[in-house]
């Protein structure tokens, strides 16, 4: 690793507990996942057990559905659907407070069948009791031509919501709860605040007040929002950032949009791409609040590049890529935040093998609990993200522990 002066050492060490947040004795560690390294696209990954985490992802040699699990130290990976080529992927889990093990694993995918596009919306899921099965089509899905194409989903009260872009362009959701039911919700003149055009790239959170999903106006190049109070009802309709929003910017934005709600400071929080500068820009504003928005921009981003949030040390941390490194943003907002290297280039943490690959836009994160604390004494969250070395087409994992 670079050698760096007492000083500056000393910054970064600080800079790394910042990160960390608990368990400051430990580091940050990077390293390739699998071995040999696994060379897919890692789309979503979700929590499990005492420090587990399960990856899916796309197979690079043959577009198949990936689960990857780490046992014993080691990486393995498994293709859990292939009967067509998966594009875009989300997962989620419906836990069940008694034992883990009856927890079920949603893995919702927008298919592609080699040159002939499939776009077909699937679900892929395991239980105990059937292990991986997955249901006949319930969607024609999008346009794989368009804009990169992704899907979210949420878990709530046992019932599967799956956000995602129709054929025509339009906004939908299928809920699920061992059938599906599928609603149009914006892309189309309407009442309501619905608006004519193409909408795309949807992320989605639950807070306390409810569904919130943020969206790609593709057609206006704004940042769109719906709300539902209960995931069935969609009472609200909005334009959050775009020309003619009072306080955001005339930029052609929204572009791969991730949210997530902070806790700790009751807020919703939407990072997305300003393709007019090529920056990551945030907007925020509280939970339940009816008021304006607050924006920034955050750094330089690759227009590309996926947005990996995660809450972490009563604060936000989220990930993406910048001219070919992995960058972190931290801290509570807008006017909040600091930005960092942390692998592709120099780091401006110290992390236990880093390299100077060419890092590519695909990325995920999850919050674990840490496996080298003692339950008995408080165990501690610590993040890990999953990322693409496009220099070799293979997954790298960040983690600290």
């Amino acid at each position: 690793m670079t050698n760096i002066s007492k000083s500056t050492g000393m910054t970064l060490a600080v800079l790394s507990i910042l990160l960390a947040g608990q368990n400051a004795e430990a580091a940050w560690n990077a390293g390739y996942v699998g071995n040999p390294p696994e060379q897919a696209y890692p789309w979503s990954a979700i929590p499990v057990g005492a420090g587990g985490v399960i990856l899916f992802a796309r197979s690079i040699a043959t577009g198949a559905l990936l689960e990857g699990d780490q046992n014993n130290g080691s990486w393995h990976f498994s293709p859990i659907y292939s009967a067509t080529q998966v594009w875009t992927v989300s997962a989620s889990y419906s836990p069940v407070p008694v034992n883990q093990l009856l927890d079920t694993y949603y893995v919702a995918h927008l298919d592609a069948d080699g040159p002939n596009e499939d776009g077909q919306m699937r679900l892929t899921m395991w239980s105990l009791f059937t292990g991986w099965t997955t249901t006949p089509p319930f969607d024609t899905g999008a346009n794989l031509n368009g804009p990169t194409p992704t899907i979210a989903t949420l878990v709530d009260s046992g019932i599967l919501h799956i956000f995602y872009t129709s054929s025509n362009g339009a906004l939908k959701v299928a809920t699920y709860n061992g059938q599906f039911t599928l609603q149009t919700l914006d892309g189309f003149a309407g009442p309501d605040g619905q608006v004519a055009g193409n909408m795309y790239q949807p992320t989605a959170v639950h807070a306390v007040d409810g569904f919130h999903v943020y969206y790609r106006d593709h057609s206006h190049d704004t940042l769109r929002e719906a709300y539902s109070p209960d995931g069935v009802n969609w009472t609200k309709f909005q334009t959050v950032d775009g020309a003619g929003v009072v306080g955001g910017v005339a930029d052609n934005v929204g572009f791969l949009p991730a949210a997530i709600v902070d806790p700790y400071n009751n807020t919703i929080n939407v990072f997305y791409t300003d393709l007019s500068k090529s920056k990551l820009r945030i907007a925020q504003r509280g939970v339940g609040d009816l008021g304006p928005w607050s924006y920034a921009q955050v750094d330089d981003i690759d227009d590309l590049s996926i947005k990996a949030p995660v809450i972490h040390g009563n604060e936000m941390q989220v990930y993406y890529e910048s001219a070919g490194k992995l960058r972190v943003a931290w801290g509570t907002g807008p006017g909040a935040l600091a930005v960092g290297t942390l692998d592709g280039g120099v780091p401006v943490v110290p992390v236990n093998g880093w390299v100077k690959d060419t890092m590519g836009f695909y990325a995920t994160a999850v919050e674990i609990r840490n496996p080298l604390c003692i339950v008995a004494q408080g165990c501690g969250f610590v993040p890990s993200v999953f990322y693409w070395d496009s220099l070799n087409g293979d997954i790298r994992n960040a983690y600290y522990q």
